[in-house]
């Protein structure tokens, strides 16, 4: 029982911990992809002149990290750092987060490790495994919801 409690507390410390995810599974809560004007511009760009703009900006790596926060649907959101997030996005690379509060990890460690198990395959945690939203509450729930 007790290195259970330990493994729980550790799992617990890395919630502020910096960790690296692939950035391709991290989502905008504020919306500035869609409504700010510079982005809505940076879409009418070419491929390549997109790749260029984050080769110029960010083409040393992303050493800040972004601060996340999961949801309990499992969405890696944040609020600041959309031209980190995207620049990485587009290079497709890996970018630190810190994880700033995780309802997964709240409701069950297990649930946590599972989740972002398969988050660092690479999988989107809406678009790939809970494309409806529902609130995950159990590690039975998530194999569930997302069929693995």
């Amino acid at each position: 029982m007790k290195l259970l409690y330990e493994y729980i507390r550790g799992l617990a410390e890395q919630e502020s911990a910096t960790v690296k995810v692939p950035a391709s599974v991290l989502s905008s809560v504020a919306g500035e992809y869609h409504v700010e004007p510079h982005w809505k511009n940076f879409r009418k760009l070419s491929k390549e002149e997109q790749v260029a703009w984050a080769k110029e900006h960010f083409g040393d790596g992303i050493r800040e990290p972004i601060d996340v926060r999961i949801f309990a649907s499992g969405l890696y959101g944040f609020g600041d750092g959309h031209h980190r997030v995207r620049a990485a996005q587009i290079l497709d690379e890996m970018i630190p987060i810190r994880i700033g509060r995780n309802q997964l990890l709240e409701k069950s460690p297990e649930l946590w490790e599972y989740w972002h198990g398969l988050v660092m395959q690479g999988l989107h945690p809406k678009w790939d495994l809970n494309r409806e939203g529902w609130v995950i509450k159990t590690l039975e729930q998530a194999q569930e919801v997302t069929g693995r």
